[in-house]
Order: C-alpha cells, then sequence, then structure tokens
C-alpha cells in the first residue's frame, strides 16, 4: 500500500515536467531558461571578473564623496554574442550606475547561447563592486 501512494504522489512531479520554459518580453525575442551550452565570455567568469577590474574608472567624484557599493547591471547576450539592452537593475549613484553601463557597453563578443543546436539570445545580471581602499 505504501508503494502505490508513493507511486501515486511521484507520478504527478515525472509526468507534467517541461522541457523548456520560454520568457517572451515581447514579439521579436525570447529568452529561455534551460540552454544546451550558455553564453561564454572569453576567459569564463574568471576573464569576465578580470575585464571589470581591469577596464572600471572610477569616477573621481564618487571617489570624492567617498560613495561605494555594488551595482547590478542586467544586459542580453544576443544570438551573435554581442551586449545588447544594458539596463540597471539595481544602482547605487547615479555616477557609479553610469560607469557601470559603460563598462558594460564595452565589452567583447561572447560565444551565443545555444538551444536546440541554434544560436539565441540570454539575459544576464552581473554585480559591479565599487569599492575604495
Amino acid at each position: 500500500m505504501k508503494k502505490i501512494l508513493l507511486l501515486v504522489f511521484c507520478l504527478p512531479l515525472f509526468s507534467f515536467g517541461q522541457d523548456t520554459v520560454t520568457l517572451t518580453c515581447n514579439d521579436e525575442e525570447s529568452y529561455f531558461i534551460h540552454y544546451e551550452k550558455t553564453a561564454a565570455f572569453p576567459g569564463g567568469n574568471k576573464g569576465l571578473m578580470r575585464y571589470i577590474i581591469k577596464n572600471i574608472n572610477y569616477p573621481k567624484k564618487a571617489k570624492d564623496l567617498n560613495i561605494t557599493g555594488k551595482v547590478y547591471v542586467q544586459y542580453t547576450v544576443d544570438t551573435t554574442g554581442q551586449v545588447t539592452n544594458v539596463t540597471i537593475v539595481r544602482g547605487v549613484d547615479e555616477l557609479l550606475d553610469n560607469e557601470a553601463i559603460r563598462l558594460v557597453q564595452s565589452l567583447p563578443k561572447f560565444s551565443p547561447a545555444i538551444k536546440r543546436g541554434k544560436p539565441c539570445s540570454i539575459l544576464y545580471i552581473t554585480p559591479i563592486p565599487f569599492q575604495l581602499d
């Protein structure tokens, strides 16, 4: 009896699972949650962090005002690997937010995400830390 009850309760978990969930932002683009291969920055996540550290320009006015924090930037890596649609998800100050946008827009080309054997767009959120020594 216990095995039958277990089977009855577990069956819905297996029979209703979906292969893919698609988030449609508009008529032109769809974003998948499950990918065969996600978009990759040259050098991976470590390469991305090295790029951010090397290319960040802390605004002088923000330094003078002792403004610090983490800016969360959302962007799309499109089917060609280009970074597009850069926006601030959670900002700190306009000075730091603008630098974070500039930095993300300057990212080199990624290798695009792959879904069903074809390149597809993927949405990322990356934190950009601003710290003073």
